[in-house]
């Protein structure tokens, strides 16, 4: 029952983490994508860096296929938190619908990178291409335990709690360093109009570090709780 539930929750991570940096992503490319002419605009002063001048000519030459990118990005990211529901809800669609759902995350991924890639350019997109296609090997190898585990079957309060603060934290984690890993790189549509990257940043590192407090605090309350017993 231990090593399903370790599966589980390993599984429950990759999935978390892959949907987060999945809405991050299709939010953030929603601009260059409908608006590659933005990628253009600099501040006064400033000069237009060579990754820059190749991604609006990439995104031009392949719109479409930056468009239909991004509304993959956004469908993975949706159906993957019907993934997470259905994991912990037993659904028997989970594998199917999961399978699907990842497949789909690693292609929007890899053909922005790839176009870009193959004319010198980079992007961050191979970050979520990663996540998914991580998610295709767990389902994988996976597979046996948790189907004979029952695949959530576990119901106790302090593995629960265990579980939930594991959840909170490692995300959380993930989502601080990943702000700092794109850099402002990777434009978002209302930073370019509302905000600068330097807020859009500090946002995300504090959202980061808001999750990893509260699965430190859930863990030392469960821990403090099993003591006390």
């Amino acid at each position: 029952m231990a090593n399903g539930v370790g599966k589980k929750v390993t599984l429950a991570i990759v999935l978390i983490l892959a949907v987060l940096i999945g809405l991050m992503s299709a939010y953030g490319a929603m601009c260059p994508a409908y608006h590659p002419e933005r990628i253009l605009l600099v501040e006064e002063g400033e000069i237009l860096e060579l990754s820059s001048y190749i991604l609006y000519q990439v995104i031009t030459q392949y719109s479409l296929y930056y468009i239909i990118a991004n509304i993959a990005t956004w469908a993975a990211s949706i159906l993957g938190i019907l993934c997470i529901v259905a994991l912990f809800a037993r659904w028997k669609a989970f594998w199917g619908l999961t399978l699907f759902t990842s497949i789909l995350g690693v292609v929007s991924g890899f053909v922005p990178w790839y176009l870009l890639f193959i004319n010198g350019g980079s992007t961050p997109s191979y970050m979520r291409t990663a996540l998914w296609g991580i998610v295709v090997i767990f389902l994988a190898i996976f597979y046996p335990t948790l189907k004979a585990s029952n695949i959530a079957n576990v119901r106790r309060v302090k593995k629960g709690s265990i579980v939930t603060a594991t959840v909170l934290f490692f995300p959380g984690v993930f989502i601080a360093i990943q702000s700092i890993i794109v850099g402002p790189s990777h434009m978002m549509a209302a930073a370019d109009l509302y905000m600068s990257y330097g807020m859009v940043e500090a946002i995300q590192i504090g959202l980061g570090a808001l999750l990893m407090a509260f699965g430190i605090l859930i863990f030392a309350i469960t821990k403090l709780k099993s003591w006390r017993k």
